[in-house]
């Protein structure tokens, strides 16, 4: 299962049995509130999963992999 939100996504995939890939799509955005952009308030408020959700300390719903883009996969069947 491949999503980019841990609670619908990643846990859908989990429950069922699959393997489990997240997509970091607002990796590397600072949730700190004076550096937070107006993309990152959109990307927070759609439940999308940012790299800082994952080491929250009461984190339960863990991906088998993680990657910053979707286009990883592609560069990885190319090799």
């Amino acid at each position: 299962m491949v999503g980019d939100r841990l609670n619908t996504d990643i846990l859908f995939g989990k429950s069922g049995g699959l393997a489990t890939l997240l997509v970091l799509t607002g990796a590397g955005v600072s949730l700190l509130p004076d550096r937070l952009s107006e993309r990152s308030h959109d990307l927070i408020s759609s439940g999308i999963t940012l790299e800082e959700n994952l080491t929250e300390p009461n984190q339960s719903i863990i991906p088998d992999y993680v990657t910053a883009s979707i286009g990883d996969l592609r560069a990885a069947v190319a090799n």
